[in-house]
């Protein structure tokens, strides 16, 4: 047993017990879209809601997506790319 209690190593993933939501913000039309972060969130509506309590004040625009629906793609080429081959780039 380590001597922090509240120190421990865990070597398996979380276990997701709903769904992610990538959450963008733009706080004007003008401004591009930024990745703010994410909620974790039954359904849309949740989702929506827990996004404007964290960022309805500061941001013009909230867009939500399922995390499992979003796909990283290489702007040169437009084509779907492992993050693994992004981080060694």
């Amino acid at each position: 047993m380590p001597d922090d209690p509240l120190s421990v190593t865990v070597d398996e993933p979380r276990e997701a017990v709903t769904r992610e939501w990538e959450l963008f913000v733009r706080e004007s039309s003008e401004d591009t879209l930024t990745h703010a972060g994410s909620v974790s969130a039954p359904s849309a509506d949740i989702a929506r809601e827990q996004a404007r309590q964290l960022f309805e004040w500061t941001a013009g625009a909230l867009w939500l997506c399922p995390a499992d629906e979003v796909e990283r793609v290489q702007t040169e080429a437009a084509s779907p790319v492992a993050a693994t081959e992004v981080d060694e780039a």
